[in-house]
């Protein structure tokens, strides 16, 4: 008996051992990264050949909206957080659309048209839909017999903030502008005003802060002269409440001033949880230099941070693009670009390729560069957005319009998961945007445009 008695001491003290070391074993395990979910069908026909890309936005609550050409011109589709699709709504001709979401769910889609035997006239229109509810009428920003290559979107609790790029005069370098109008209370967009001179229109982009201030980016025109300076990339911001933005801050003085030639270009405005940055690149030097400026306090930005260096030498010419930035609120901005190698400078399109991943570290600067996709693809067309606690990337892999889309994340404290196939058969870019813990990614395969949501 006392024996006995022994070995079930030593048995439950020996499964207590063990539920302990289970138990522990499970409290400590790390959870995976986040992952896209099934891929939901937004439109299973009437995408065009060669359509221009989606677009797609989200709120904090998981709300989204797509916006994208069909045969008919634009559409767009409300999706909800559980992926329940709203009805397609056609909100007119045209192509191009951008679009965004305000925190309290309004929605604004931006996009252009060009009238068959309009002789060359181009209007730029926008559609608002109040919360939970269906767009209005769209309304005519602009119409011009001029070119206006870019226009973005972004909605605010506080109104709507439409921005195009705009040429005024016989001189594109040195007479186009950067245009904006305002939508307040009524959902009415007041009459257009004039932000800054602009080289060829080039808008970058329109991005909000939490707290609803707008930035928006761009390139200064030519300087001509007795001291000539080439384009350089310029933001500027309307702080929230606001009806004019402030004086616009020349983000790439430094490289103006000090690599004499350079320009700055391919400029991008991006926001997520963690804040508003712009990235662009700078040319003319040996490196190319791919660069990030976030906005400070003060609604100023900061001085501009290498996040890394393309080399370029001859014979065999570089290619990149980029670089896009990705704003989590938990574990700092990530920059991400992709770069091409072209066998010879005839070369038309990449070779091989590869997409590039940095992270800002405590001190301001980026980590050296990390090659997430394998050396002998081709990587183009990068993407980024952010939760409130990991940055994501998505890029497409192999050649033109057989492209399989690709994404990665980096959870905060973590590093950036192996790259996982969303889809085959894409083309070109794809649309991806974050808001608290949600985010969504559009794409298109032939003629249909697909729509996944993160989750985990």
């Amino acid at each position: 008996m006392p024996s006995t008695r022994v070995f079930a001491i030593s048995v439950a003290v020996t499964m207590a051992v063990l539920s302990v070391a289970v138990f522990d074993s499970q409290a400590v395990a790390a959870p995976g990264p986040p992952s896209f979910g099934r891929a939901i069908t937004v439109a299973s026909s009437g995408v065009p050949e060669l359509s221009a890309p989606p677009a797609a936005a989200v709120d904090a609550s998981g709300s989204s909206v797509v916006a994208w050409n069909t045969v008919r011109g634009i559409v767009a589709r409300r999706v909800s957080a559980t992926g329940r699709l709203g009805a397609v709504q056609h909100l007119g001709p045209g192509s191009g659309p951008a679009v965004s979401i305000a925190p309290n769910g309004t929605a604004a889609v931006i996009w252009e048209w060009m009238p068959s035997g309009g002789h060359g006239r181009r209007l730029v229109l926008a559609a608002i839909a109040p919360p939970g509810r269906p767009f209005g009428a769209p309304q005519r920003l602009v119409l011009v017999q001029a070119n206006v290559p870019d226009w973005s979107v972004v909605a605010t609790d506080g109104g709507v903030v439409a921005v195009w790029g705009e040429d005024v005069g016989s001189e594109p370098a040195t007479d186009s502008e950067i245009r904006y109008a305002i939508a307040g209370g009524t959902g009415r967009f007041g009459s257009p005003r004039t932000l800054a001179l602009a080289y060829y229109a080039n808008l970058g982009g329109v991005a909000a802060d939490a707290a609803g201030d707008v930035a928006v980016s761009y390139q200064t025109p030519l300087v001509l002269g007795p001291n000539p300076a080439n384009a350089q990339v310029a933001a500027a911001v309307l702080p929230a409440g606001a009806q004019t933005f402030d004086a616009p801050q020349v983000l790439s003085a430094g490289t103006e001033q000090s690599i004499p030639s350079s320009e700055g270009s391919g400029d991008s405005v991006f926001a997520g949880p963690g804040g508003v940055a712009v990235g662009y690149g700078v040319g003319g030097t040996l490196p190319w230099l791919l660069q990030v400026a976030r906005l400070g306090t003060g609604l100023s930005f900061a001085a501009p941070q290498t996040a890394a260096e393309v080399p370029n030498p001859p014979p065999s010419i570089d290619s990149y693009s980029g670089p896009v930035v990705a704003l989590p609120a938990d574990g700092g901005p990530v920059a991400a670009w992709t770069v091409g190698r072209d066998a010879s400078a005839q070369a038309e399109s990449p070779v091989t390729g590869s997409l590039e991943v940095a992270g800002e570290q405590a001190n301001g600067s980026f980590s050296a560069p990390e090659k997430l996709s394998p050396p002998s693809t081709v990587s183009q067309y990068p993407v980024a957005a952010a939760t409130t606690d990991s940055a994501i990337v998505a890029w497409g892999e192999g050649r033109f319009d057989r492209e399989r889309l690709v994404y990665s994340v980096r959870s905060a404290g973590a590093s950036f998961s192996p790259p996982r196939t969303l889809g085959t058969g894409v083309l070109r870019n794809a649309a991806l945007a974050g808001a608290g813990t949600h985010a969504v990614i559009a794409w298109i395969a032939g003629r249909r445009l697909l729509v996944a949501e993160l989750t985990g």
